[in-house]
């Protein structure tokens, strides 16, 4: 049985059998039992927390293929809980090919041994908070960042900043201890003083504008909850395969007015280091841009490896024309960033 449901979520033969074996060795401990009823009982409440910290601290007991053996060991769980969350096997099966993929992950990142390690990242897929569909990963959650978003007379998004927010020179977020400016938020009812965010590049302007309410609709703020937008590696991104798979999120999801994304494919600064043509800047170019907290752009570990600050990616010997026009950029002055955006679920107009 154990062998079946390894092979379904996509393990091969040898990684089956160290699933088979770490689980042999931790049904010799006393608490492996009582530690997978409680993961059962997790997955069924749908307790994400609960679920992470369980596989996490098996992890530290039993080695990096504990949390793949329990995994296995509590799919019919998963799929009672998909069923009862009404979300079919196909879904269900794309969604939980996650977990083959970041078991490969943890093997090219830990000199071949094979494991997992992203539990707190797994356990959404396991309790459903995660679902996809397409080349795309979705997942409802509270918005979180110091914006209101509306829709002005010409249905177009405004975001704007909300108070207390510092902000660099260049109007994006940064640390309290290295501001320029900071931004005020002041709204009587009928007219709104705020600080607009630039749709094209993300930055909060440092100068606040006046708003006419009666002429805004009030679509979002920081506590709305919307459809966040994960990207898989190697996900197809092609304009059909995004229409596609945002269409079917559409569908899925009711009663969400925007989906956002943050990511490194977010930042306008593809514009000059890939092609214009490119999968990743037509990606970039649907969405309405918004500044986020960061510190190293993701950008750096996505395009040329795990644990690379900008001294490293300067030195690195760069094989893709990609990697060499960050390169360039960095060199003449260029900053990168992790950026957030904006995508209305439905045409705008109709909101």
């Amino acid at each position: 049985m154990i062998q079946e449901r390894a092979k379904r979520l996509g393990f091969n033969d040898e990684e089956v059998a160290q699933i088979i074996e770490t689980q042999q060795a931790a049904e010799a401990h006393p608490d492996h039992q009582e530690t997978l009823q409680d993961l059962r009982h997790a997955i069924k409440m749908q307790n994400t927390q609960a679920v992470a910290l369980l596989l996490d601290s098996g992890s530290k007991i039993h080695g990096s293929c504990y949390p793949l053996t329990m995994i296995v060991q509590s799919l019919q769980q998963i799929d009672d809980l998909y069923e009862h969350c009404d979300i079919s096997p196909s879904v269900r099966d794309a969604t939980l090919s996650d977990i083959h993929r970041w078991s490969t992950e943890h093997r090219r990142r830990n000199n071949g041994v094979f494991g997992l390690s992203q539990v707190f990242w797994i356990a959404r897929h396991l309790t459903a908070k995660i679902v996809q569909l397409g080349s795309l990963q979705f997942e409802p959650k509270v918005f979180g960042y110091p914006y209101r978003i509306y829709r002005d007379d010409a249905h177009a998004l405004l975001l704007v900043a909300q108070s207390e927010v510092t902000c660099d020179a260049g109007g994006y977020i940064t640390e309290a201890n290295n501001f320029s400016f900071t931004t005020q938020l002041i709204d009587d009812g009928h007219t709104l003083l705020a600080h607009p965010v630039n749709p094209n590049s993300g930055a909060i302007e440092p100068d606040p504008s006046h708003f006419s309410l009666s002429a805004l609709t009030l679509i979002a703020d920081n506590e709305q909850e919307l459809i966040n937008i994960h990207i898989p590696s190697e996900a197809d991104l092609s304009p059909a395969a995004v229409d596609d798979a945002l269409s079917q999120a559409i569908h899925f999801f009711a009663s969400h007015p925007l989906f956002v994304c943050v990511s490194w494919l977010i930042d306008p600064a593809l514009e000059i280091v890939a092609k214009p043509e490119s999968n990743i800047v037509s990606f970039m170019q649907r969405f309405t841009k918004f500044s986020v907290p960061h510190q190293l752009p993701q950008l750096y570990e996505r395009v040329f490896g795990q644990g690379y600050d900008r001294s490293a990616v300067l030195a690195h010997h760069s094989t893709t024309s990609l990697q060499k026009a960050v390169q360039r950029e960095l060199q003449q002055g260029m900053i990168f960033r992790t950026m957030g955006g904006l995508l209305p679920t439905i045409d705008t107009s109709v909101l």
